[in-house]
C-alpha cells in the first residue's frame, strides 16, 4: 500500500516536471509561459516563416498596444524580421470567440451558483428557526421557574428573574435574527439567462 502510494507521488511529480519543462523560456519546439503583460496570446504564438515563438511588445502610453513580433532572427543573426503585427485586433476577436464558446457553461455555473445560494440562505434560515424554538422554550422554562418559586425565597426569585429576562432578550434577538434572513420564496423561479 506505501509502495503504491509513492508511485502515486513519484508519478505525479514526473508530471509536474513535464509541465515545468514544457513551459521553460528559450526551449525551441517547446510551449512557453507569458511573460506578464496585457497581450491575449503571449507566449502562444510562433513565426509562420521561421517557427520560432513570436514576442509581445507594446507600444504607446501604458499600459500600451500588444504588438506580436518576430525578431529574433534580427537580434541573433541580423536579419530582417519575419514579421509584425498589432495584437489589439487579434486578442479582442480571440477573446470574442471564447467568451461565445464559453458562454453555456457561463449559464450553467450561474445557476448553479444561484441554486447554491438559495439552499446556503434556506439552510441560514432553518438554524434562526431553530434556535429561535430552542431560546423560546428556554425563555418557557425560566418563566414555568419563576412561577413555581416560593415568593417568600426573594433571593431565589430575582436570581430567576434575571434568567427569564435573559431569556426573553435572546428570544427578541433571535426574531431579529431570523427577520434579517428573510428570503424570496424558495420555489420562486430561477433566472432565465437563456433569454
Amino acid at each position: 500500500r506505501d509502495h503504491h502510494a509513492a508511485y502515486i507521488d513519484w508519478a505525479e511529480y514526473e508530471r509536474n516536471q513535464m509541465l515545468l519543462a514544457a513551459n521553460a523560456y528559450g526551449r525551441a519546439g517547446g510551449q512557453k509561459s507569458g511573460r506578464g503583460g496585457r497581450a491575449l496570446l503571449a507566449g502562444m504564438l510562433t513565426c509562420g516563416r521561421c517557427g520560432r515563438g513570436l514576442a509581445v511588445a507594446y507600444a504607446g502610453a501604458p499600459p500600451g498596444r500588444p504588438t506580436y513580433c518576430c525578431d529574433r532572427p534580427n537580434l541573433m543573426l541580423g536579419l530582417p524580421r519575419c514579421l509584425s503585427f498589432g495584437g489589439s485586433r487579434v486578442d479582442a476577436a480571440i477573446a470574442s470567440e471564447i467568451l461565445r464558446v464559453v458562454e453555456p457553461m457561463a449559464i450553467e455555473a450561474a445557476l448553479e451558483a444561484e441554486r447554491m445560494h438559495r439552499e446556503g440562505e434556506a439552510e441560514r434560515r432553518r438554524v434562526a428557526e431553530l434556535d429561535l424554538q430552542q431560546s423560546e422554550y428556554d425563555a418557557s422554562l425560566a418563566e414555568r421557574r419563576y412561577a413555581a418559586c416560593d415568593p417568600e425565597n426573594r433571593l431565589i426569585a430575582a436570581q430567576l428573574e434575571k434568567h427569564w429576562e435573559a431569556a426573553l432578550r435572546r428570544v427578541e434577538a433571535c426574531r431579529a435574527r431570523l427577520a434579517a434572513t428573510d428570503t424570496p420564496d424558495p420555489t420562486a423561479p430561477m433566472p432565465d439567462f437563456e433569454g
